[in-house]
């Protein structure tokens, strides 16, 4: 089993805007509504930077807004945020933020050996504001769960627990 350094968050409007203020749009979208950003960061005892990457997570059982393209979620809604809406139109449909992500979760891209400490100051840093928690996540067995069940099970849940947080 191999367990690799994460730390979350919450998903608000907050978080959503020092996303898009640090590291600018994703670099990809799925249409399972993961926003995935990857982004260098100087981490204690490492010469070089170590990618990090930042992915957020739609709640269980989401589905892609009708009317709007998997790849124009991110800007629909971070225009709207920064307006400070409540509520988001997205395609023809209004939603609130936590039917459209729930959980941003980091970790290092290709495993490098980094303490879940050092990741989360770091990401702390980025993002400017406290994680919810930080810890160490088994990915293999998350990743073999989601395809053995073509993504049937809460993987933002199932990451909580593994880092025994209970979800507000």
């Amino acid at each position: 089993m191999s367990r690799d350094p994460t730390c979350v968050f919450d998903v608000d409007a907050d978080l959503l805007r020092a996303l898009e203020a640090a590291l600018g749009p994703p670099i990809d979208s799925y249409l399972n509504g993961w926003q995935v950003w990857l982004e260098p960061a100087q981490l204690p005892g490492h010469a070089e930077p170590v990618e990090l990457e930042y992915r957020l997570h739609p709640p269980h059982g989401f589905s892609q807004p009708a009317g709007l393209s998997h790849h124009d979620l991110w800007d629909t809604v971070i225009q709207q945020v920064t307006e400070d809406a409540v509520d988001v139109e997205v395609g023809r449909e209004t939603r609130r933020l936590h039917q459209l992500w729930v959980l941003l979760e980091v970790y290092p891209t290709y495993r490098e050996p980094v303490t879940a400490e050092h990741l989360r100051a770091a990401v702390e840093e980025v993002l400017g504001r406290s994680s919810l928690a930080a810890g160490y996540v088994d990915h293999d067995a998350l990743g073999a769960r989601w395809k053995r069940t073509k993504g049937g099970f809460d993987l933002p849940g199932a990451i909580r627990a593994e880092l025994e947080v209970v979800a507000g």
